[in-house]
Parts: C-alpha cells; sequence; structure tokens
C-alpha cells in the first residue's frame, strides 16, 4: 500500500500541500458518498438515471435517434456501459461521479499550480473552487456537470500546453455533453486567432482546425433530430415559447453570482482593485453608470423555471440572500451590489488583457478572459438560467484574479 501511495503521488507529483489536498479530496468525495449512499434521488438525479438506463436497454444508434432529455448522449452513453459492467443502482452510478470528482478535483489543483507556482496558493484556491456546492453536489450524485467539467479541464490544461491532441479529445467530449460548452472553443479559437495575427505563426492555425472537427459530431447530432436537441427532451423540458434571442437579465444573474462565488479571489485582489480604479476615475463612473442596467434587468429565474418548478430563485445563493433579506428592496440591493463588484472585477481583468493584446503579449491569461467573456456572451441565449452553470468559469476568473499583478 506504500507503495502504491508513494508511486501515485510521485506519479501527480504532488507537493507537500498537494498531498494534503490530495488526501483532503479523498475524503470529502467518499465520506460525503458514504453520508448519501442511501439518499433518494436528488433533484434532476431521477430523470438522468432513467436515461441511463434507456441507454442501456438500447443499441447507442437506436437510442441516440431521439430520447427524453435536451443534452447530447455522451454522458448517459458512458454512464450506461459503467451500470451495465458494475450495475444500474444509483449508488454504483453515484460512484462513478465521484471517482471523476476524484479526477477533476486533482486537476483543478494542477492547474491552479502549474498556472500560479505556489503550492499553498494553490491549495486553499482549489478548495475554494472544489467545496463550491454546486461543483461538489455534481460529483456525488448523477448528473452531466459532472462529465462536463472533466472534459473542459482537459481542454484548459491542453490550451497551456499548446496540445492538439488533448484539445481535440475535451473539445468533442465536453460538447457531446453539452451544448453550451461551444463557449470555450469560442475562447480557443479567438486566442489562436489573435496570437496568428500578431505573430503569423502557421502553428496557430492548429487550434482553429482542431475547433471546427471537435464540433461535427455534435452537428451530425443535430442534423439527425432536425434540431438542436431530440425531439423528446424538447416536448419534456421546454414549453414551445422559447425564443432565441440575447437575454439581457441573464447576463446580469451571471455577473452577480459571478462575484458572490467568487468573493474569496476578489478580496484577494482588493488593494490592487481599488489603486487600479482610484487611477482610473472616468473608467470606475462608467462602470458605476452601467451598473444601474441591474434595475430594469434584474436577477429573476427563468420563465420555464417558473412554469415547469415554481421555483422562484436561480439557485443556492440565491436563496440564502431571500432568506436573509426578505423585503425585495433589501434583496435587490444586496444582488445590485454583487452585481457592480462582479462588473467592476470584470473591467479590472479585461483592461489588462486588453494592454496585453495591444502590446502583442497575448498570453494564456488572455485566454482565461476570453474563456469568461465567451460564457458571458453566449450563456444569455439559453432559455434557462442557474447559477450552477457558473461552475464552469469559476477557475479561469480565479487564476486570473490571483494572476492579476500580470495584467502588463
Amino acid at each position: 500500500m506504500n507503495i502504491l501511495k508513494s508511486s501515485l503521488f510521485k506519479y501527480i507529483n504532488l507537493s507537500v500541500f498537494g498531498k494534503l489536498y490530495f488526501l483532503i479530496n479523498i475524503s470529502i468525495l467518499f465520506s460525503a458518498y458514504s453520508f448519501f449512499y442511501n439518499a433518494d434521488y436528488w433533484g434532476d438525479e431521477g430523470h438522468f438515471a432513467e436515461t441511463i438506463s434507456f441507454f442501456s436497454d438500447r443499441t447507442i444508434s437506436e437510442a441516440v435517434q431521439d430520447y427524453p432529455e435536451v443534452t447530447p448522449p455522451l454522458f448517459y452513453i458512458v454512464y450506461s456501459y459503467w451500470g451495465k459492467i458494475f450495475g444500474n443502482e444509483i449508488q454504483t452510478l453515484r460512484l462513478l461521479s465521484v471517482i471523476t470528482g476524484l479526477f477533476s478535483f486533482l486537476f483543478v489543483y494542477y492547474i491552479f499550480k502549474m498556472t500560479t507556482e505556489n503550492a499553498k496558493a494553490s491549495f486553499f484556491a482549489s478548495l475554494a473552487i472544489i467545496l463550491n456546492p454546486y461543483l461538489l453536489g455534481s460529483h456525488l450524485f448523477v448528473y452531466t456537470d459532472s462529465l462536463s467539467y472533466l472534459f473542459l479541464l482537459i481542454i484548459f490544461y491542453a490550451v497551456y500546453l499548446r496540445s492538439n491532441f488533448l484539445l481535440f479529445i475535451g473539445a468533442m467530449g465536453s460538447l457531446l455533453i453539452r451544448q453550451y460548452n461551444i463557449f470555450i472553443l469560442v475562447a480557443v479559437s479567438g486566442y489562436a486567432a489573435i496570437n496568428f495575427l500578431h505573430i503569423r505563426n502557421k502553428l496557430w492555425i492548429k487550434p482553429l482546425i482542431v475547433s471546427f472537427i471537435s464540433i461535427i459530431p455534435l452537428l451530425y447530432l443535430f442534423f439527425l433530430w432536425n434540431g438542436l436537441a431530440p425531439k423528446s427532451g424538447l416536448e419534456r423540458w421546454t414549453t414551445g415559447n422559447e425564443a432565441f434571442n440575447f437575454r439581457i437579465s441573464n447576463l446580469v444573474t451571471y455577473i452577480t453570482f459571478l462575484a458572490v462565488y467568487s468573493l474569496p479571489f476578489i478580496l484577494f485582489s482588493v488593494k490592487s482593485f481599488w489603486q487600479f480604479f482610484k487611477e482610473n476615475r472616468n473608467l470606475t463612473l462608467t462602470v458605476i453608470v452601467i451598473s444601474f442596467l441591474y434595475f430594469f434587468f434584474p436577477v429573476t429565474p427563468s420563465q420555464v423555471t417558473l412554469q415547469m418548478t415554481g421555483f422562484e430563485t436561480v439557485g443556492f445563493a440565491h436563496r440564502l440572500i431571500k432568506v436573509i433579506f426578505p423585503i425585495d428592496f433589501l434583496e435587490h440591493l444586496v444582488l445590485y451590489f454583487f452585481f457592480l463588484l462582479g462588473l467592476l472585477a470584470l473591467t479590472f481583468l479585461f483592461s489588462g488583457s486588453i494592454k496585453k493584446v495591444m502590446k502583442k503579449n497575448v498570453d494564456y491569461l488572455v485566454f482565461l478572459d476570453l474563456s469568461v467573456i465567451s460564457f458571458l456572451l453566449i450563456m444569455p441565449f439559453s432559455y434557462q438560467v442557474w447559477e450552477k452553470y457558473l461552475i464552469v468559469i469559476l477557475l479561469p476568473f480565479a487564476i486570473r484574479m490571483l494572476k492579476h499583478n500580470n495584467n502588463d
């Protein structure tokens, strides 16, 4: 056993903080798995388990043609094969989520360590990320977010290493689990295109080609479904009245709760943050004026959510704020504060990336900013809005706040 532990630690190249994080990671995931071992289906877990059984009873070619979900089939295929081998009981399916979480959470630490080169900071930053209730929960129960997150982490790792093979694996896998993961390929393509225009190195054309090729399987599914999702899924999970347009209230919601869930990282940078806006008073005033947009497009759940569930909040944090501040005026005052904070943080970071691009210093930090920007520009087109969707950009946003001194 000692030899196994030693080999594992050596393989993943962990420092003392890394080893401690690894042990905490295992303890959290498996103790939580034991605690919830006999728990009933959690939220959407029930219908995901049903769809996994649906895939288990059919060939892949039959199942993918039409099934009662609005997300692509890779998650259901992987879990159905796991179920065929180890059993379709919910406890067995949850175990795959826990194992996925083990790899993903180690990946989170490794990416922090790789970019910050600080084991101690990476340790605390990683804990702040993985203890997010949505990220932890999605790796305890049977949710599509688990595999989706792992593939997105592979993309972040691949771009850092400039590995087109890993980029292809991550991109194709993420798109075959969630359509909206296209946001990361927009960021990859933008990053590659800017670098190519600046240095005219043909190596930057390859990520563009890889990004395009990775979309082809999803495009085939769109053709097969004659739409963006299976017909049965659309009938079950939409009202039929969803228009494809940009919802400003969704953008406001994501910026607001990005600040909520990233508050420790914003506070870490508060000194530089404050100095930047003292030196750029006109920009500060502009951001404050823009922030009043909140009162025209406040945080609000989607119409589909209201009609199908009756929920009047967009997630845990919103629910907590509503409980603490039951008066609507106070609730929205608090949410406005976080929206303003989110706008200021984004302005602080993006201004740094703009300087880098102008100086032709388009590094990995610019890619991280592009991933956040593309998420905020693409996700408001969705008819659904939930806090949990933010988990995919908490890592790049956190790294940028930790690396804010590299803005120039």
